[in-house]
C-alpha cells in the first residue's frame, strides 16, 4: 500500500490525542461488600452512590446465571471490570456496563437469590447467603472486583458509547463453539469427524460463517441426542428435552458419551447417520422448488412502526419478493426512515433499491387500493383492517388483538414468577399485543404474592374507587380504549386517572371486580399500557375457565401464559385454551415472538387461527411469503396396501 502523506499522518496524530483527552478515568479495587452497601442504600428512592441508568433497568439474568457468577467469585475466577461514571451534579456512580452483576451480588448478599444449577459448588446448591458459616460470609465479603471509573468531565454521549461499545464489540459463542472448549473428548472428537463427511455437507450446505461457527457439528451432535433417546428424551439424573431445553440436554448428553469413551457404540452411530444420509440422497434428489409470490404488501400498524416493518421487510425479501409498506398515518415519518434504511442496505450491495417501498402519504384510501394490487397482503394493526385486507381479493395474512391470561400454579417459585410478568407487562410501556394482561393467584397465597409484586415496584390497587378511576380512564364510557394512555408511563396513566402512585412504579396491578365477558368489567380487554388486572382462583381447573372468560371477551386464539413445574397442567392448559402459542414459565412479551429459548419463529406477526379470524395459527416468518412447487417422483417399488390394510 501507498505511504500516507505527512499532513495525513499529523492529522491522525491530532485526531487520537484529541479523543483520548475526552476519556478520563482511573481504575480502582473494592469488596463486594462495597458494592452492595454502595447500591442498595437508598435504592428504593433512588438515592443509592451507585445506580442504574434508566438505560439499563430492566434485571434480565435469570437465577442459574446469577447461580453461576456467584460461584465463579467462589471459586477465585477472574470477573469482568465495572464500568462506571461519576456524576458531575451529585457525585454519584452511574454503572456503565455491570449492573446485572451488582444486582446479583446485592440479590445474594441480601437472601434474595436460592443458588441453583451449579456444576462445581454442587454442596451449595439450593442454599442461601445466610446459610453460611459467619466466617465464609465474611471471606465472600471481603471479596475484591476492580472498577473503571469514568470522571466526571466525561460527557453522556461518550458514556453511551462505552457502553454500546461494551456490549457489541464481543461475538458470543454458539453451543457447539462452546462444547469444544468445555466438554472435550472422545465423543467430542467423533462428532467433529463426522461433521465432515463430504455427502453430509453436499447434501446440507451450510454457509461459510454458519461452518466456521459449527453449525454442522450441532446438527450431527443433535442427530445422535436425539436418535437414541427418542421418544421420550430423557438422560439419567432426570435431565429430560422438555425440561432442561435443547442446550442443556445436549450438553449432558455429550458429557456422558465422552465419559462412557464406548467405541464400539461410536460406530453402530457412525453408520444410523451415513445410512440416513444415503438415504436422504436416494430419496429426496429435490425436496422441492421456493418460489416468490410477487408483491408483498405489508400493513403496519403505529404501536410498532419500527420493528414491524423490518420483520416484514426480511422475510419478504428472503423469499425474493417485493414489498411495499402501508404504515399507519400517524407512523408514516418512522415508517419511512426505516425504509430508507433497508434502502441504503441494498444499494450498498448492488441490489434494485425499489424491491422496498412505501406509501409516503398514507391514508384508508392508499392502504384499500395497495392490498388491492398486490400479490399477498401481511395485515398487523386493528381489527378493522385485517378484516380489510381479507376482503381485498388477494390471499392475506392477519393477525388479531391479544389479551395474554398468565396462571401462577401452585409450588413454583413465585418471586422470580414475578419478576418475569413486570418485564414482560411492562416491556415497551406494555405496548406490545404479547404482553401480559390479567393474572391469576392460588387463593391461599394472594396477598403473600401481592406483596412480592409490591416489593418489586408494582403499584396493586384494591379500593373500589381507585379501580373505577382506571377502568374509566382506560375505557372511558366502557368503550374502546383512550388513546391518550396507548404506550404511556405508569404515572402518566396514574395523573389522568387522578391516583397518586409511589415514585419509580414500575407497573400497576388491579383487583378484579369481575372476570369476562358479561360482567360489565372492561378491564378484562386488552390494555395497552403497564396495567394489569389479578384475580384469585381456587383449583387449576377454576383458572383456566377464568382465563378462558376472558379470552371469549377479547384475544381469543392469540396467546396465554403460565408458570408451572407441573407438565400436566402445562398440558391441561393446552388443550383447554384457545390460543395459537402457549409461553411457559417464560416472559409472554419477549417470548411469544420467538425466542431461542423456546422453538417459536421470530416475529412480530402472530397468526391467531380461526379463534381470531385469522387464516395462519402460527407465528408469520418468510415461510409464508414463497410458493413451494412439491416434486412427486413415482416409485415403482413401493407396495400398494389392500382394501383389509387399509381399513384395518
Amino acid at each position: 500500500m501507498d505511504k500516507l502523506a505527512d499532513v495525513q499522518l499529523e492529522n491522525i496524530e491530532e485526531q487520537i490525542e484529541s479523543e483520548q483527552r475526552s476519556v478520563k478515568y482511573d481504575i480502582r479495587e473494592f469488596t463486594i461488600e462495597y458494592y452492595v452497601d454502595k447500591y442498595s442504600k437508598g435504592v428504593d428512592e433512588d438515592k443509592n452512590e451507585l445506580y442504574v441508568p434508566e438505560y439499563q433497568r430492566e434485571f434480565i439474568w435469570t437465577d442459574p446465571r446469577q447461580s453461576r457468577f456467584i460461584e465463579s467469585l467462589f471459586l477465585g475466577l477472574p470477573v469482568p471490570l465495572i464500568f462506571v461514571a461519576e456524576n458531575q451534579d451529585d457525585g454519584r456512580l452511574e454503572i456503565v456496563d455491570g449492573s446485572q452483576r451488582i444486582r446479583t451480588l446485592n440479590a445474594y448478599v441480601n437472601n434474595e437469590l436460592v443458588l441453583t444449577g451449579l456444576k462445581k459448588l454442587t454442596e451449595l446448591n439450593n442454599t442461601k447467603f445466610s446459610q453460611l458459616g459467619a466466617a465464609r460470609q465474611r471471606k465472600f465479603k471481603n471479596i475484591s472486583m476492580r472498577m473503571i471509573v469514568l470522571n466526571d468531565q466525561t460527557t453522556p454521549e461518550i458514556r453511551n458509547e462505552m457502553f454500546d461499545r461494551i456490549n457489541t464489540s464481543g461475538v458470543t459463542l454458539m453451543a457447539m463453539e462452546a462444547r469444544r472448549g468445555i466438554y472435550k473428548g472422545p465423543f467430542t472428537d467423533f462428532v467433529m469427524r463426522l461433521a465432515k463427511d463430504e455427502k453430509f455437507r453436499k447434501l446440507c450446505p451450510i454457509a461459510g460463517y454458519a461452518q466456521n461457527r459449527r453449525e454442522e457439528e450441532e446438527m450431527v451432535l443433535r442427530f445422535c441426542a436425539f436418535s437414541e433417546t427418542y421418544p421420550k428424551f430423557k438422560l439419567p439424573n432426570n435431565i429430560s428435552l422438555g425440561r432442561n431445553g435443547v442446550a442443556d440436554f445436549l450438553n449432558h448428553y455429550i458429557e456422558l458419551k465422552n465419559a462412557a469413551n464406548d467405541t464400539e457404540d461410536m460406530e453402530k452411530k457412525k453408520q444410523d447417520f451415513l445410512n440416513v444420509v444415503s438415504f436422504v440422497e436416494k430419496t429426496f434428489p429435490e425436496q422441492g422448488f421456493a418460489k416468490a409470490k410477487g408483491v408483498v404488501g405489508a400493513v403496519t400498524p403505529v404501536t410498532n412502526p419500527v420493528v414491524t416493518p423490518m420483520c416484514n421487510i426480511m422475510f419478504a425479501i428472503k423469499g425474493q419478493n417485493a414489498i411495499i409498506i402501508a404504515p399507519h398515518p400517524r407512523a408514516e415519518h418512522v415508517n419511512k426512515y426505516v425504509v430508507d434504511l433497508f434502502r441504503e442496505i441494498l444499494k450498498k450491495h448492488n441490489a434494485p433499491v425499489d424491491l422496498i417501498q412505501t406509501i409516503e402519504k398514507s391514508s384508508i384510501d392508499a392502504t384499500n387500493e395497495l392490498m388491492k394490487k398486490v400479490d399477498v397482503v401481511v395485515a398487523t394493526g386493528g381489527g378493522g383492517m385485517v378484516k380489510a385486507a381479507y376482503s381485498s381479493g388477494h390471499p392475506a395474512l392477519g393477525v388479531g388483538p391479544g389479551n395474554v391470561q398468565v396462571i401462577m400454579d401452585r409450588g413454583i417459585d413465585y418471586e422470580d414468577a414475578v419478576k418475569k410478568i413486570i418485564i414482560g407487562r411492562t416491556f415497551d410501556n406494555g405496548i406490545i399485543c404479547s404482553g401480559e394482561q390479567a393474572v391469576f393467584i392460588p387463593k391461599e397465597d394472594f396477598n403473600k404474592v401481592l406483596d412480592l409484586f409490591r416489593k418489586n415496584g408494582v403499584f396493586v390497587v384494591e379500593d373500589e374507587a381507585s379501580i373505577k378511576k382506571f377502568a374509566d380512564t382506560i375505557f372511558p364510557e366502557n368503550g374502546p380504549i383512550n388513546r391518550k394512555i396507548v404506550g404511556q408511563s405508569v404515572q402518566t396513566i396514574a395523573k389522568l386517572a387522578d391516583v397518586e402512585v409511589p415514585e419509580g412504579t414500575r407497573m400497576i396491578l388491579i383487583k378484579a371486580r369481575a372476570i369476562g365477558k358479561g360482567n360489565g368489567e372492561p378491564l378484562c380487554r386488552e390494555k395497552m399500557c403497564p396495567v394489569m388486572i389479578t384475580a384469585p382462583y381456587d383449583t387449576f381447573e377454576d383458572a383456566i375457565k377464568l382465563a378462558q372468560s376472558d379470552l371469549e371477551y377479547e384475544g381469543k386464539g392469540h396467546t396465554a401464559s403460565i408458570h408451572s413445574n407441573d407438565m400436566e397442567h402445562v398440558r391441561y392448559a393446552g388443550e383447554n385454551l384457545t390460543v395459537s402459542r402457549l409461553i411457559v414459565n417464560q416472559s409472554s412479551s419477549t417470548g411469544a415472538g420467538g425466542s431461542l429459548y423456546n422453538g417459536f419463529a421470530p416475529t412480530t406477526t402472530l397468526g391467531c387461527g380461526s379463534w381470531g379470524n385469522n387464516s395462519i395459527s402460527e407465528n408469520l416468518n418468510y415461510t409464508h411469503l414463497i410458493n413451494v412447487s412439491q416434486i412427486g417422483l413415482y416409485n415403482k417399488d413401493k407396495k400398494v396396501p389392500t382394501d383389509e390394510e387399509i381399513w384395518a
